[in-house]
């Protein structure tokens, strides 16, 4: 029988989970997470041109800007010919518009404050014909 390449995590797992610890199960889309993050850490970890240029090459190939990408002689990009944003690209800009607004601090603050209004709203509804009834007796 094979070792799996995980052994190592799993005997960690198993060791935090005997000494009470909180873990985390390792799942395919766990690893999915942490492949890709390494991906992108090495993506922000490129020279600013060139992490420029992998960047447009993307945008490129997923069809949000037409173009073309030159590559170097290890398939990295080395250059990008931009004509232009397609209507897909202008979708995935309005998309990625309305993700920064939506998490700015006054997003959240709009979000938030209609959740405690609606909170209020709800509390003074069953306070209010109780008010009312007594205020109109009281005259």
């Amino acid at each position: 029988m094979r070792a799996s390449p995980d052994s190592d995590r799993d005997s960690s797992n198993d060791v935090a989970k005997r000494m009470g610890w909180s873990y985390k199960k390792d799942t395919a889309r766990r690893a999915y997470i942490e492949l890709l993050r390494e991906q992108v850490g090495g993506l922000d970890s490129l020279p600013p041109d060139r992490r420029e240029s992998v960047l447009y090459a993307e945008l490129i190939a997923a069809d949000y800007l037409s173009g073309v990408t030159r590559r170097d002689q290890d398939g990295f990009p080395s250059g990008n010919i931009i004509q232009g944003i397609t209507v897909k690209g202008r979708l995935f800009l309005q998309e990625l518009e309305e993700r920064e607004r939506q998490r700015s601090s006054l997003g959240r603050a709009k979000k938030y404050g209609l959740i405690a209004f609606g909170f209020a709203m709800g509390i003074i509804s069953h306070v209010l014909p109780d008010l009312i009834k007594t205020l109109l007796v009281h005259k």
